[in-house]
């Protein structure tokens, strides 16, 4: 009877410690579960959040959108403005120009029509540039698209003189895709040798020489990341295309929305 008794009561021990470890072990299961589907909900909140971030689209970025005949009438402004300044020089007094970012959208956009080597010099995967003047910087941007992907890619820089007056600096601040930091591989492309090759070749009319002195020619010689961070130095003489006039600048400043550089002929000699 006694020993009866005990087999029952160990028999039933033994069913609730197997119903306690079914218990424990459904548990597991729903906390397993549980853990892999936040992990999965997290992982695909941070990936929204990724994309949203890199296809961001910076307040600043408003390329021009132009009709056949907004695009002449930026043709026009261009070829007006570059008179007007070749105009000046020859008057050989110092002056100021003012560059206002609106129109020089125009003009990127319109630049197939104005200046087609250059047009043709950007890469195809990189179209509807545009660019910002805010207090003492420079915001360039435009679209890149890779495989199907889209997503906007900016540079902020600063434009000074230096302390001597005998070379005009260029620093970049920061580079991003969308309003997140652009990866140094994707940035990294634009120092390649084999892009650099494809920067625009001299207007017609300009020697060797002369254009070896500008702004393209300087950043030809770019071969790292780390030199634009530094800071690129361009020699700050420049001959004028029409008539090779040279000058140099001796004021540079940045306002909202514009560019105010003061320029001062130079002699020939």
């Amino acid at each position: 009877m006694g020993r009866t008794t005990r087999n029952s009561s160990a028999a039933q021990d033994t069913a609730v410690w197997q119903s306690d470890m079914r218990t424990v072990s459904a548990q597991r299961r729903w906390i397993t579960r549980r853990t892999a589907a936040l992990s999965l909900l997290a992982s695909l909140i941070g990936l929204l959040s990724l994309g949203l971030t890199l296809e961001h689209r910076p307040a600043w970025y408003i390329p021009a959108v132009l009709d056949a005949a907004g695009v002449q009438s930026a043709r026009r402004d261009a070829t007006r403005f570059v008179d007007q300044f070749g105009d000046r020089l020859v008057a050989g007094k110092p002056f100021e120009i003012v560059l206002r970012d609106e129109a020089l959208n125009t003009w990127l956009t319109a630049l197939p029509q104005i200046w087609p080597d250059a047009a043709q010099a950007m890469p195809s995967e990189l179209y509807h540039p545009a660019i910002r003047f805010e207090s003492g910087l420079l915001y360039a941007g435009a679209m890149y698209d890779v495989g199907g992907w889209r997503a906007i890619v900016s540079v902020a820089m600063t434009v000074s003189l230096s302390n001597d007056g005998t070379a005009v600096r260029f620093q970049l601040v920061d580079a991003y895709c969308g309003s997140a930091p652009l990866p140094r591989f994707l940035l990294a492309r634009f120092t390649d040798p084999r892009f650099q090759a494809r920067t625009p070749s001299p207007p017609q009319g300009t020697s060797i020489q002369d254009y070896s002195e500008n702004v393209i020619s300087s950043f030809r010689e770019v071969r790292s990341i780390d030199q634009l961070f530094r800071g690129i130095r361009v020699r700050n003489r420049f001959v004028w295309p029409n008539g090779k006039r040279p000058f140099r600048i001796v004021g540079i400043t940045i306002n909202p929305d514009e560019l105010r550089l003061r320029i001062e002929p130079l002699s020939s000699d």
